[in-house]
């Protein structure tokens, strides 16, 4: 996804070993060849600094970034949304209706995280499956 852009997201930085949330914050960021940027990416890096081996801590899953792309709209309103790209689109394949709901760079990763069968038409995706996609 290097080089997408991501505007009025929401992140949350997430200390698993506590489960708890040590940073939240809304705004843009950037996905890069390494990683993430952005502002409030870099706002979020000041929270980190009371952590040793930040890096090590990604890796090991011990810290979490969550991000949010669509923060103005809470699950049930999420589904709504995808239920009615769905039916306008009841015919086509998974791989071919998310273009309305994410950006192009992110359509191949979203489908990899769902297990969905990228072939699979949309009109036969189950309500357990279409609930990874959120």
């Amino acid at each position: 996804m290097q080089g997408l852009s991501l505007k009025n997201v929401s992140i949350k930085l997430i200390d698993k070993s506590k489960n708890k949330i040590i940073y939240e914050d809304f705004g843009e960021m950037m996905f890069t060849h390494f990683g993430v940027t952005g502002p409030i990416i870099i706002s979020s890096s000041s929270k980190l600094t009371r952590y040793k081996n930040v890096e090590e801590l990604f890796i090991n899953k011990q810290i979490e970034l969550a991000i949010d792309l669509k923060p103005a709209l809470d699950k049930e309103k999420l589904d709504l949304r995808i239920r009615r790209d769905f039916e306008e689109q009841k015919n086509k394949s998974f791989k071919n209706s998310l273009d309305r709901l994410l950006p192009q760079k992110m359509i191949e990763p979203i489908i990899k995280l769902s297990r969905i069968n990228p072939e699979k038409k949309v009109n036969e995706i189950t309500k357990e499956e279409r609930h990874t996609i959120r």
